[in-house]
Protein backbone atom coordinates (compact mmCIF):
# COMPACT_ATOMS: atom_id res chain seq x y z
CA UNK A 1 0.00 0.00 0.00
CA UNK A 2 1.22 3.49 -0.42
CA UNK A 3 -0.20 7.21 0.58
CA UNK A 4 0.45 9.63 -1.96
CA UNK A 5 1.11 13.36 -0.59
CA UNK A 6 0.93 16.84 -2.03
CA UNK A 7 2.39 20.28 -2.14
CA UNK A 8 2.96 23.57 -3.16
CA UNK A 9 5.41 25.96 -3.76
CA UNK A 10 5.27 29.52 -5.43
CA UNK A 11 8.56 29.98 -7.46
CA UNK A 12 9.98 33.31 -6.32
CA UNK A 13 12.47 35.72 -9.01
CA UNK A 14 15.24 34.66 -7.23
CA UNK A 15 14.37 30.76 -8.50
CA UNK A 16 13.50 31.86 -12.29
CA UNK A 17 17.03 33.55 -11.80
CA UNK A 18 18.28 30.10 -10.56
CA UNK A 19 16.72 28.48 -13.58
CA UNK A 20 15.14 25.90 -11.36
CA UNK A 21 15.14 25.25 -7.51
CA UNK A 22 16.12 21.74 -6.02
CA UNK A 23 14.09 19.95 -2.92
CA UNK A 24 14.19 17.21 -1.35
CA UNK A 25 11.58 15.79 1.18
CA UNK A 26 11.68 13.55 4.20
CA UNK A 27 8.87 10.59 4.80
CA UNK A 28 8.75 9.80 8.41
CA UNK A 29 6.88 6.82 10.43
CA UNK A 30 6.74 4.26 13.23
CA UNK A 31 7.05 0.77 13.18
CA UNK A 32 4.94 -1.82 14.71
CA UNK A 33 7.90 -1.91 18.12
CA UNK A 34 7.24 2.21 18.28
CA UNK A 35 10.75 2.73 16.42
CA UNK A 36 11.43 5.86 13.64
CA UNK A 37 11.36 4.83 10.18
CA UNK A 38 12.21 7.23 7.73
CA UNK A 39 13.62 8.10 3.91
CA UNK A 40 14.80 10.71 1.80
CA UNK A 41 12.87 11.09 -1.39
CA UNK A 42 14.34 10.23 -4.36
CA UNK A 43 13.77 11.45 -7.74
CA UNK A 44 13.08 7.79 -9.62
CA UNK A 45 13.33 5.13 -7.23
CA UNK A 46 11.80 4.27 -3.96
CA UNK A 47 14.45 2.25 -3.08
CA UNK A 48 16.68 2.22 -0.06
CA UNK A 49 19.83 4.63 -0.60
CA UNK A 50 18.58 6.35 -3.83
CA UNK A 51 17.71 9.62 -2.01
CA UNK A 52 18.62 12.32 -4.96
CA UNK A 53 17.02 15.45 -4.36
CA UNK A 54 14.04 16.61 -6.87
CA UNK A 55 15.23 19.71 -9.47
CA UNK A 56 12.67 21.27 -11.20
CA UNK A 57 13.91 23.28 -13.87
CA UNK A 58 12.32 26.65 -14.57
CA UNK A 59 12.56 28.21 -18.30
CA UNK A 60 14.39 31.64 -18.64
CA UNK A 61 13.38 34.37 -21.22
CA UNK A 62 16.33 37.12 -20.53
CA UNK A 63 14.94 39.90 -22.87
CA UNK A 64 16.02 43.61 -22.76
CA UNK A 65 14.22 46.61 -24.87
CA UNK A 66 15.45 49.96 -26.03
CA UNK A 67 13.50 52.66 -26.82
CA UNK A 68 15.65 55.77 -28.30
CA UNK A 69 14.68 59.49 -28.35
CA UNK A 70 16.28 63.03 -30.06
CA UNK A 71 15.27 66.31 -29.59
CA UNK A 72 17.25 68.73 -31.88
CA UNK A 73 17.91 72.37 -30.39
CA UNK A 74 18.36 74.64 -34.10
CA UNK A 75 19.92 77.07 -31.43
CA UNK A 76 22.71 75.29 -29.79
CA UNK A 77 23.07 72.81 -32.52
CA UNK A 78 22.95 69.88 -30.50
CA UNK A 79 20.54 66.65 -30.71
CA UNK A 80 20.20 65.29 -27.53
CA UNK A 81 19.39 61.41 -27.19
CA UNK A 82 17.22 60.00 -24.38
CA UNK A 83 17.77 55.84 -24.24
CA UNK A 84 15.54 54.18 -22.26
CA UNK A 85 16.05 50.44 -21.24
CA UNK A 86 13.51 48.13 -20.35
CA UNK A 87 14.01 44.53 -18.69
CA UNK A 88 11.26 42.91 -20.82
CA UNK A 89 12.30 39.04 -19.57
CA UNK A 90 11.62 37.00 -16.70
CA UNK A 91 14.79 37.16 -15.22
CA UNK A 92 16.91 40.17 -13.67
CA UNK A 93 19.66 41.68 -15.98
CA UNK A 94 22.85 42.51 -14.52
CA UNK A 95 25.23 45.49 -15.90
CA UNK A 96 23.31 46.88 -18.29
CA UNK A 97 24.46 49.29 -20.57
CA UNK A 98 24.07 51.29 -24.04
CA UNK A 99 26.17 51.94 -26.98
CA UNK A 100 25.70 53.52 -30.03
CA UNK A 101 26.81 51.90 -33.30
CA UNK A 102 29.61 53.54 -35.07
CA UNK A 103 28.16 51.00 -38.28
CA UNK A 104 24.78 53.16 -38.39
CA UNK A 105 26.33 56.63 -37.96
CA UNK A 106 26.01 59.14 -40.49
CA UNK A 107 27.01 62.04 -38.26
CA UNK A 108 30.52 63.33 -39.51
CA UNK A 109 31.17 64.48 -36.45
CA UNK A 110 31.69 62.65 -32.92
CA UNK A 111 29.62 59.49 -31.80
CA UNK A 112 27.71 60.15 -29.26
CA UNK A 113 28.68 58.51 -25.96
CA UNK A 114 25.48 57.20 -23.96
CA UNK A 115 25.65 57.98 -19.98
CA UNK A 116 23.45 56.50 -17.26
CA UNK A 117 20.70 59.08 -15.73
CA UNK A 118 18.43 57.11 -14.04
CA UNK A 119 16.51 54.21 -12.99
CA UNK A 120 17.82 50.55 -12.28
CA UNK A 121 19.60 49.05 -9.02
CA UNK A 122 22.46 47.68 -7.51
CA UNK A 123 20.64 44.19 -7.44
CA UNK A 124 24.59 42.47 -7.47
CA UNK A 125 25.95 44.67 -4.70
CA UNK A 126 28.81 45.97 -7.29
CA UNK A 127 28.56 48.98 -7.75
CA UNK A 128 29.34 48.89 -11.26
CA UNK A 129 26.32 49.49 -13.18
CA UNK A 130 22.86 49.37 -13.44
CA UNK A 131 20.68 46.47 -12.62
CA UNK A 132 17.30 45.85 -14.00
CA UNK A 133 14.51 43.81 -12.01
CA UNK A 134 12.01 42.08 -14.25
CA UNK A 135 10.31 45.03 -15.82
CA UNK A 136 12.50 47.49 -14.90
CA UNK A 137 13.69 50.72 -16.54
CA UNK A 138 16.62 52.64 -16.73
CA UNK A 139 17.37 56.04 -18.77
CA UNK A 140 20.46 56.76 -20.10
CA UNK A 141 21.13 59.68 -22.42
CA UNK A 142 23.92 61.15 -24.83
CA UNK A 143 24.01 64.39 -27.28
CA UNK A 144 25.79 64.67 -30.77
CA UNK A 145 26.75 68.27 -31.73
CA UNK A 146 25.55 68.98 -35.76
CA UNK A 147 28.28 69.40 -38.29
CA UNK A 148 27.76 71.53 -41.03
CA UNK A 149 27.84 68.46 -42.94
CA UNK A 150 25.14 66.71 -41.31
CA UNK A 151 22.55 70.16 -42.30
CA UNK A 152 23.72 69.99 -45.58
CA UNK A 153 22.76 66.40 -45.69
CA UNK A 154 19.26 66.83 -43.78
CA UNK A 155 19.91 64.89 -40.78
CA UNK A 156 21.71 62.55 -38.79
CA UNK A 157 20.75 58.39 -38.53
CA UNK A 158 22.71 56.56 -35.70
CA UNK A 159 20.82 53.47 -33.71
CA UNK A 160 21.70 52.13 -30.67
CA UNK A 161 22.10 48.46 -28.46
CA UNK A 162 21.17 47.70 -25.32
CA UNK A 163 23.00 44.93 -23.85
CA UNK A 164 22.91 43.07 -20.19
CA UNK A 165 23.60 39.89 -18.91
CA UNK A 166 20.75 37.40 -17.36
Amino acid sequence: ASAVFSGSYTVTQADIDAGGVTNQALASGTDPNGDPVTDLSDESSPASGNDDPTSTPIAQTPLIGLVKSSAYNSETGVITYTYTVTNTGDVTLYDVSVAEQAGSFTGTGTLPTPSYNSGGADLDGQADAIDLAVGASAVFSGSYTVTQADIDAGGVTNQALASGVD
